[in-house]
């Protein structure tokens, strides 16, 4: 599978999804991936920065389990509804120490329609996607806050997924 590199909000987070997929993204954060087809579920980034509390570490509260060169990842499974549409959300947050005084939580959210969860499609999109945060790399220097004009990346590389994020 040719996939594409993208450097999020200026190297924030590096990762790659499939030359295919459509970008979107916006000024003030947050990114949207997809594949332009009506079945496709869709793929948001968006990361959150904050403090360091003073004696307290925000990845060991049980809900963050241990990941992979000091991350922490927390997965969650919802069903919602949106204007009478059965929906699911499966979500990634990866959370990691920055430089300085400050963490950072990357969130990967996948809505598909419910009616289109058992498809094979969505099947091998999760498998992606989970190839994609298995191999994404989460930058720790400072971050500068605020609006942001996204540079796109026209690397392209042929990649085939060997590592399975064991968490599902």
């Amino acid at each position: 599978m040719k996939m594409k590199g993208i450097n999020y909000r200026g190297g924030i987070v590096k990762l790659s999804i499939p030359e295919d997929w459509k970008e979107e993204y916006e000024p003030s954060g947050g990114a949207t991936f997809y594949e332009d087809r009506e079945d496709s579920g869709t793929l948001r980034l968006n990361v959150l920065t904050f403090e360091k509390n003073e004696g307290k570490e925000p990845f060991t509260d049980g809900k963050f389990e241990p990941f992979r060169d000091d991350l922490y990842l927390k997965s969650e499974f919802k069903r919602f509804e949106e204007d009478g549409t059965n929906c699911i959300l499966l979500n990634w947050q990866v959370g990691y120490e920055t430089e300085g005084n400050e963490y950072r939580i990357a969130s990967f959210c996948h809505t598909v329609l419910e009616d289109q969860f058992r498809a094979e499609s969505t099947k091998e999109e999760i498998k992606i996607i989970k190839w994609i945060l298995q191999n994404a790399e989460f930058g720790k220097s400072k971050a500068s806050i605020g609006d942001y004009e996204h540079e796109r990346q026209n690397k392209t590389e042929e990649v085939t997924p060997l590592r399975a994020l064991s968490h599902d």
